[in-house]
């Protein structure tokens, strides 16, 4: 591969990953938040927990 085309998929490369790796962030911090919500909602035990 040329530079040019290495500088090209690098630059395609910070392009994608840098919104995919925010998308995963939000994701997360989404189910613990609304695996909270449930556990406050349902009172589940800590086998319960440990099972899910």
């Amino acid at each position: 591969m040329t530079p040019s085309v290495l500088k090209a998929l690098r630059n395609v490369y910070i392009e994608q990953i840098g919104p995919l790796q925010q998308d995963k962030i939000e994701r997360a911090m989404l189910e613990r938040k609304m695996s909270n919500l449930v556990n406050r909602a349902y009172h589940p035990t800590e086998e319960e927990i440990a099972a899910v």
